[in-house]
């Protein structure tokens, strides 16, 4: 059972989020579902996220933090859209089921669409989201199935080039008894 952080002083999330954006930070996924964080709680987290994106670019192609759970929290529309927008490495984003705005609303889904279709999250292939609208929730599992393609072939690519270097490697190293 995971407990509920209610309690959690806004700085002490600061601290959390800050620490998630160091190079030596190896938390695969979090879940912070109803804490209670609120759109100035997650303001640090998205900054979190853009730095994390920035050092990872720079140091290693794979960052930490890949699984973000946000579900039944206090976020608005904008936070999550800026979530959206910062987290151009995660493969899981879940969102869903916030207090302060049930329903996006027509202009938010079409401006998650957009995020999406820019190439942001290249990564991304699960998004819990309600969406209200179908033409828009349409073209978002259009781009995620999109994603999930392109890492399949980036997978296959991966163990064809493994299969390769181990082949190369056995020719190497054999020696024919001559």
């Amino acid at each position: 059972m995971h407990p509920v952080f209610q309690t959690v002083h806004p700085s002490q999330w600061r601290r959390l989020f800050s620490s998630l954006s160091s190079p030596s930070s190896r938390v695969r996924a979090l879940s912070l579902a109803n804490c209670g964080l609120t759109d100035a709680d997650v303001r640090g987290l998205t900054e979190a996220l853009a730095s994390a994106a920035a050092v990872s670019s720079a140091v290693e192609p794979t960052p930490a933090l890949e699984e973000l759970t946000l579900d039944s929290n206090l976020l608005s529309a904008s936070a999550v859209l800026e979530l959206l927008r910062a987290g151009r490495f995660l493969v899981a984003l879940r969102v869903s089921n916030q207090l302060n705005c049930r329903f996006l609303g027509h202009r938010v889904e079409s401006s998650v669409v957009d995020i999406l279709a820019s190439g942001n999250n290249p990564r991304l292939v699960n998004l819990g989201i309600v969406m209200e609208f179908r033409s828009c929730l349409n073209r978002v599992a259009v781009q995620l199935q999109r994603n999930l393609d392109k890492k399949s072939k980036l997978l296959l690519m991966f163990f064809i080039g493994e299969a390769v270097v181990v082949t190369l490697a056995f020719l190497d190293n054999y020696d024919d008894g001559d």
